[in-house]
């Protein structure tokens, strides 16, 4: 994905250009100098990155949950535990 550019004098000079095309590009990276210098974004592309983190929480933090589970599964079988309780 390419991402389109504005620089800091459009902001200056033509903010409410600069915010239509902000409409249809969904991300604007802006550059001063010649370098990247921010990146304005939509509130539904704000969403959308902030869903797809939180995705990936939920999925980091289940797969730390199954490596645990696994852990406790080769140090404590079942019969294992049973068998020091008395049962």
């Amino acid at each position: 994905m390419i991402m389109k550019t504005a620089s800091v004098t459009d902001l200056r000079d033509n903010l409410s250009g600069v915010f239509e095309r902000l409409e249809d590009e969904k991300t604007l990276m802006i550059m001063k100098h010649s370098k990247p210098a921010a990146y304005l974004i939509t509130p539904e592309a704000m969403d959308d990155i902030l869903t797809t983190l939180e995705d990936y929480e939920d999925l980091r933090d289940t797969v730390e949950r199954m490596n645990d589970i696994e852990k406790i599964d080769q140090t404590n079988s079942i019969d294992n535990v049973r068998s020091r309780i008395g049962l």
